[in-house]
């Protein structure tokens, strides 16, 4: 949000090369929380504040919530560059949701995850996108090696089949995610005998819809 002398006004795509700029200057290094939910961002709209992130701005910053905008495949691949870069380090929160992402990119991000680029994730929302089986068993892959700390993951109203929900199952059963205790998935799947099993093994609780 953007403060006017009269009232709050939503941040849009047109605010993002300025907030880049002050990020990339230490004008607001002590940011926290980035809420750029519902403001018709595109990948290039963001790339100005990636480049700020990558060079080390926002060394404070715990919760991203990009939920609503048309970010896509091409976003999370760049988010999970600057990742790896090792600039996200104090990141908590990950929203995502409604933003148009498929396997593509959440294999892109999960690949991050896995070699723990972002160790203090406790929760990543990427309900409501076009997240597949591939994607799915990217995100399992990376919950055996990197990312330790998850304890939400949000993967309702996706396209994912009992062949992604049965191999993020036996990741379950083998140890992943070790601090997981919520997670939510399709609702036709989310009744598979194999993953109810799994979750009430290590006491997560299994829903539909987590908001």
């Amino acid at each position: 949000m953007m403060w006017s002398r009269f009232h709050w006004m939503p941040f849009a795509a047109a605010d993002a090369a300025i907030l880049g700029h002050l990020m990339a200057r230490g004008s607001v290094d002590r940011i926290a929380v980035l809420n750029l939910m519902c403001a018709s961002l595109e990948p290039g709209d963001m790339q100005p504040i990636l480049n700020a992130l990558s060079g080390g701005a926002l060394p404070r910053l715990h919760s991203l919530l990009l939920n609503g905008n048309s970010l896509g495949d091409r976003f999370c691949m760049s988010l999970a560059a600057s990742a790896r870069a090792g600039v996200l380090q104090a990141l908590r929160f990950l929203n995502m949701c409604f933003n148009g992402i498929t396997g593509k990119g959440v294999t892109a991000l999960a690949g991050a995850l896995a070699q723990g680029a972002l160790p203090r994730l406790s929760t990543l929302d990427l309900r409501c996108n076009q997240v597949d089986d591939a994607g799915v068993e990217a995100l399992a892959e990376s919950g055996k090696q990197g990312c330790r700390a998850l304890s939400k993951l949000s993967l309702a109203r996706n396209s994912i089949t009992p062949v992604g929900i049965d191999a993020l199952a036996a990741a379950l059963d083998k140890g992943a995610f070790p601090a997981l205790e919520c997670l939510s998935v399709p609702t036709p799947v989310s009744q598979l005998p194999r993953i109810k099993e799994a979750c009430e093994k290590r006491h997560i609780t299994l829903a539909d819809q987590l908001a």
